[in-house]
């Protein structure tokens, strides 16, 4: 929990540690590891239903995993609620009138209230999909996929073009229109690529750099109302910078390996790696909003007709959280995604699609 907590809530984070614990001195470490209830397992006797949003930013699924598997190992009464639909706290009435069934449910079965068998059939259905099998709950695993150490060789064949994106985000099952209009300037020894994203009336603005030879990341800078986010990438290390209405808050981040940029034009890179059939790799990028690195793993997971055009189907996954993935649908003759499918966890699964006009 400590740890989600992103730069922009320093006053937030301050009073944790004062409530719970400082986990950058060892007395805060020693009073959160005692506090936790990871640590007293075998001091819980109540049966424990357990309800987690898989999507949840702040109350990471895993944690809830690993307490599940605990007490499930030492023979405990535990139930266990998960919507991979949901994030900190359910939000559709379908999950939560489940939610309630399955809780009035739990305690007429371990103190001897009543409860209402019969539901809505949508509710029951959703409900069952939400209902884990906790023998089968295991600890999330990490891809053995090696991060890229060297920048392969790619093609330095970009040109200065204008391009149009349209789709839609369906989130809560609303449709969104949503276009994007992408400008890449030729500028000198540097590749300027720009997307501006227009949704339900908000500006997004990413802006890349790269370099013309090598296509090496230089600089990304994405403006969304009064937030500003500039990460430079520099030969061991990116630095990000995040301006919210005058307020600045700066890290330094250090990756084991490439680290790479997932804004504007990024597609155009990958496009241009040697993507055979069965091809994978890993790369990190800079999560400017809360300031840390994420492992992407990389994969050429096959073909699909688009339009009439043979694409090569690339997978980007983020390794910490399985949910968070971009699949790109790359025309090998234009070096590029003509079509790309994006599945947002914070906005509750939403699914961005965008195809090229």
């Amino acid at each position: 929990l400590m740890a989600s907590i992103p730069p922009y809530w320093e006053a937030g984070r301050k009073i944790f540690a004062l409530r719970m614990g400082d986990e950058n001195t060892e007395e805060g470490k020693k009073i959160l590891h005692e506090a936790s209830p990871l640590f007293s397992v075998n001091k819980i006797k109540a049966p424990l239903l357990i309800i987690q949003g898989a999507n949840d930013p702040r109350v990471n699924k895993a944690e809830s995993d690993q307490i599940v598997i605990a007490l499930r190992d030492k023979k405990a009464e535990v139930a266990y609620l998960l919507a991979d639909d949901e994030g900190h706290g359910f939000a559709k009435p379908v999950n939560n009138l489940g939610l309630f069934a399955a809780a009035e449910k739990f305690l007429a079965q371990h103190v001897g209230t009543r409860y209402q068998e019969s539901m809505a059939e949508d509710v029951a259905k959703r409900l069952k999909e939400n209902t884990v099998d906790i023998s089968k709950v295991t600890y999330a695993k990490k891809s053995v996929v090696p991060a890229l150490k060297t920048w392969p060789s790619l093609s330095p064949d970009i040109t200065t073009a204008n391009y149009i994106y349209k789709g839609n985000l369906q989130v809560q099952g609303q449709n969104i229109p949503v276009e994007m209009q992408r400008s890449v300037i030729v500028n000198g020894e540097y590749l300027d690529i720009t997307d501006n994203t227009s949704v339900m009336g908000q500006q997004i603005k990413d802006m890349a750099t790269f370099t013309k030879t090598g296509l090496l990341p230089v600089k990304q800078i994405t403006e969304q109302g009064p937030v500003k986010i500039t990460s430079s990438y520099l030969q061991d290390k990116v630095d990000v910078v995040m301006d919210v209405n005058g307020k600045i808050t700066s890290k330094s981040l250090q990756p084991e390996g490439i680290a790479f940029l997932d804004g504007a034009g990024s597609d155009m890179i990958i496009a241009r790696f040697p993507l055979t059939p069965g091809y994978s790799t890993a790369f990190y990028v800079a999560d400017g909003q809360v300031q840390k690195l994420k492992k992407i793993i990389l994969k050429v997971t096959g073909n699909e007709m688009v339009n009439g055009i043979n694409t090569t189907v690339v997978s980007l996954v983020n390794d910490d959280n399985a949910n968070e993935t971009t699949t790109l649908y790359i025309d090998p003759a234009k070096k590029m995604a003509i079509k790309l499918e994006q599945v947002l966890p914070a906005m509750m699964n939403a699914r961005l699609t965008l195809s090229l006009q």
